[in-house]
């Protein structure tokens, strides 16, 4: 068995993780991440992914970069008329009227089972349930 590095703790599942020449033994991706992942040069953030790079930092994100001075990044590539597409100079006419983009639906649901048991069904969302009243022993009607 071996001891993570990060946490101490003696596993007999742990793994290494080799990067830049430095070398790491876990019992977790978490530990891993904690002790081995970037951070951005912004924010602070673990950098989890790619990330964006310039002038020897790296970034979480365009955004990040941009934030630093590094306006050059952007988070998309251009559009079919050279823009980049999260340029917001661009008319309604070259972007698409807002009619013609429909907002993405989202539908949190409760991860608690007894919030999910007692709440109501979001509008959008679908249910087998028959919206009519239940008649039963002791129901009106």
């Amino acid at each position: 068995m071996a001891i993570c590095d990060t946490c101490g703790n003696n596993y007999d599942k742990t793994f290494t993780i080799t990067r830049a020449g430095q070398a790491g033994t876990f019992d977790s991706f978490e530990c891993a991440i904690h002790l081995m992942a970037p951070t951005c040069a912004h924010c602070g953030c673990r950098i989890l992914g790619h990330g964006v790079e310039a002038s020897g930092g790296i970034y979480c994100c365009a955004h990040c970069a941009r934030e630093t001075g590094h306006t050059e990044l952007v988070d998309r590539a251009a559009d079919d008329m050279g823009h980049n597409v999260d340029d917001d100079s661009r008319s309604d006419e070259e972007r698409g009227t807002t009619a013609d983009r429909k907002a993405p639906q989202t539908v949190l649901k409760p991860s608690d089972p007894d919030e999910l048991a007692n709440s109501e069904p979001h509008p959008d969302t679908e249910t087998d349930e028959d919206p009519s009243p239940q008649q039963g022993p002791g129901a009106a009607g």
